[in-house]
């Protein structure tokens, strides 16, 4: 069960980011994305979900007032009004962010994952500065190229349109890559703990239970007798 819910979560989560994605895709190039049907039944199909997730989840509260109250940001996001204004389209997107970052809440506070994403993001963000201050001339033409380097660099990518010739600038891309290989070894670690987290010794296969299936009815008696004077004798 425990799995199931840490599964639903984190799909809600990653569904509400690529929600964002979208919003902002369009925001930023309007039509670029009406033009592609894919697409438009990506986000359509999205939004049925989010929908039919605020129904279930709203005829189960007990007080539908309350999650209605605590909830608004969902309503937002599930409104079909998308299409009205960009400004509406700029709203629906902060409500999916909203949604993202509550929906992730307990994913990033695993194992402490939070500050490690925001050593990342401060990387990034640094290392394209850095970057930029060194290499302009040479194979940065302007700082939209140190942030795209500095970004491929972290995640380990690394496509090579972007290489720095200068002993800084190489010095600045060892230490991103450093960081990118810490942050995603946490970020495996953190969803394996994340899934198992809660799970008690006897709910791992192999773990607190003994298979008494191949003994006689003598034997499990006997076996149960000693149990029971181990118990007793335990202090």
């Amino acid at each position: 069960m425990r799995i199931l819910l840490a599964s639903y979560e984190l799909t809600m989560a990653l569904l509400a980011l690529l929600a964002v994605g979208f919003a902002s895709a369009e925001l930023m190039e309007p039509g670029s994305l009406v033009a592609h049907g894919f697409f438009v039944w990506a986000e359509r199909l999205i939004l049925f979900i989010f929908a039919l997730d605020y129904i279930l989840r709203w005829s189960r509260a007990p007080d539908r007032g309350a999650f209605m109250r605590n909830n608004i940001p969902d309503l937002i996001a599930i409104l079909p009004l998308g299409s009205v204004s960009r400004g509406f389209r700029l709203v629906r997107g902060l409500a999916f962010g909203f949604v993202f970052f509550r929906r992730a809440g307990s994913f990033w506070r695993t194992n402490g994952l939070i500050y490690v994403l925001y050593l990342t993001v401060v990387t990034v963000v640094l290392g394209a500065i850095g970057v930029y201050a060194v290499e302009y001339g040479h194979t940065i033409t302007c700082f939209a190229d140190a942030l795209w380097w500095s970004f491929v660099t972290i995640t380990t990518v690394g496509y090579g349109d972007i290489t720095p010739i200068t002993p800084v600038g190489r010095l600045i891309a060892a230490f991103v890559m450093m960081v990118g290989i810490c942050f995603l070894g946490m970020l495996t670690g953190t969803i394996t703990t994340y899934f198992l987290r809660g799970r008690r010794p006897r709910d791992l296969p192999g773990q607190g239970e003994v298979d008494l299936s191949c003994l006689s009815a003598e034997e499990v008696k006997q076996v149960a007798n000693f149990a029971e004077f181990l118990r007793q004798k335990k202090p």
